[in-house]
């Protein structure tokens, strides 16, 4: 993004120092820049393609994309669906939501950001695109992106135990076969069972806003909803309320 700097920032071309607490970091590397005279840590730079940007001037900073140094599998999962947008774009896929323009109207999303992240979820296989018409597509979940069930519910469950509104939950989660609420780990209490997304409905709680949003895919979740069941198109009009 670019931003008004408010401290010097070491420009290397294509490679930017930023401070950070007290210390320049080179953005690639992550070696830190010892001081302003760029020591051994940065004696392999050229000194003559570095230029100290000025108090206020902007320029742009991207962030890195991936946790080379991190040898863990949660950094390699966030790595996928740790971006923003991603979680919501899997959330309305359990939905039922599948095409492009709901995508679009539901979650307010930047266009050319909704085609980076659908290509991305396609291409590790999280989700599998159907053609049905030329040039239109449906976006479906593999067997590897139901597996994120789990992670979506407990996401949920977490959000409406520590920051839910003082009525109550917003959504409500229950199984499809007794009608029963699922406890915070996904389990049926009555049935003794975890059931598996398509097995689970969800509905307004007490402390959903009514009318929040008027788009095709909020409509149709004002009513008992059955997650991946594919939901109805409708026209697509997606304004938030003020």
């Amino acid at each position: 993004m670019t931003s008004s700097l408010t401290r010097p920032i070491f420009d290397l071309g294509a490679e930017l120092c930023y401070v950070s607490n007290g210390s320049f970091v080179h953005v690639s590397s992550r070696a830190k820049v010892s001081d302003m005279r760029l020591g051994a840590a940065t004696a392999r730079w050229s000194k003559s393609s570095v230029r100290i940007l000025k108090k206020g001037e902007s320029t742009f900073m991207a962030l890195a994309q991936n946790y080379d140094q991190q040898d863990c599998p949660v950094a390699r999962a966030l790595e996928l669906v740790g971006e923003r947008w991603t979680m919501l774009i899997i959330r309305d896929c359990f939905l039922g939501v599948s095409r492009f323009n709901d995508f679009l109207d539901h979650l307010d999303i930047p266009k050319a950001t909704l085609s980076s992240r659908l290509a991305k979820l396609v291409d590790s296989g999280v989700l599998k695109r159907k053609e049905y018409r030329t040039g239109q597509s449906h976006y479906i979940l593999t067997k590897q992106g139901e597996a994120l069930w789990p992670i979506l519910y407990g996401l949920a469950a977490w959000g409406e135990a520590y920051h839910a509104p003082r009525r109550g939950p917003r959504r409500i989660f229950s199984h499809a076969i007794c009608s029963t609420v699922l406890d915070s780990s996904g389990a049926c209490p009555s049935c003794k069972i975890t059931p598996a997304a398509s097995d689970v409905v969800i509905q307004p709680g007490p402390g959903a806003i009514p009318n929040f949003r008027d788009d095709a895919v909020e409509r149709a979740l004002q009513k008992p909803h059955r997650f991946l069941t594919r939901l109805a198109n409708s026209e697509p009009t997606a304004k938030r309320r003020a």
